[in-house]
């Protein structure tokens, strides 16, 4: 039969496990502005044709490039209140291995696309993630059992078995920040984009547990 509840002791522990990322997805969106829908899908296209070259330049293979979106939309000109022209919008993810990658994916793109580019942001992750897992996943028991510990012998009682473990992980805390060791730049025809210092910044590896004791 089931142990009785009151005869349970439930703890959650927590353990983390602080790593540089080396792996970065720099989000970038190319947008072309143009009276027709026709018009503006085909400078857009001309354009990725154009962005993707200049990446396989830096040695980005097409495996690393992935297409997140495709939006048309209308533009409506606030001043003569009716739409004015289309908006054809195409969402970029570039998944590179080092800060020095990363920073040549920018340059590239920046050169060639020039004031068509939007760059939203950096997502850095970690290309093998599972080894972290399991040392936060250790630490975490290992936390919730000197919880319990401690519980079980402020109340008196003696800590018994397990009876069920349920467990979460997450990755976060990344921020990409300037920094002076890691710069890029890259030009094109005439246009020269400036070094730009890049951080990795740091991402915690945290696991979660929360584990059911019998107590004697």
């Amino acid at each position: 039969c089931p142990m009785d509840e009151s005869r349970q002791l439930r703890v959650v522990g927590d353990g983390s496990v602080a790593a540089t990322p080396d792996r970065f997805v720099l989000l970038a969106t190319l947008n072309a502005m143009a009276e027709s829908a026709a018009d503006a899908l085909t400078e857009v296209t001309q354009m990725v044709s154009s962005a993707i070259t200049a990446l396989k330049d830096r040695e980005i293979p097409e495996t690393s490039l992935k297409t997140q979106n495709l939006l048309l939309n209308d533009w409506f000109d606030k001043a003569q209140l009716r739409v004015t022209a289309r908006v054809a919008s195409y969402e970029l993810e570039v998944t590179v291995n080092s800060v020095e990658e990363l920073g040549g994916a920018a340059a590239a793109l920046t050169a060639e696309v020039g004031a068509h580019l939007q760059l939203r942001g950096i997502r850095p992750t970690l290309s093998e993630p599972d080894p972290l897992y399991s040392e936060a996943q250790k630490r975490a028991v290992a936390n919730a059992r000197a919880k319990a510990e401690t519980l079980a012998d402020a109340a008196g009682v003696a800590l018994g078995p397990i009876l069920s473990i349920e467990e979460q992980r997450t990755i976060g805390g990344g921020q990409v920040r300037a920094m002076s060791t890691a710069s890029f730049s890259a030009g094109s025809g005439q246009v020269v984009v400036p070094p730009v210092p890049i951080e990795p910044g740091t991402l915690s590896v945290r696991a979660f547990v929360s584990i059911i004791y019998g107590i004697e």
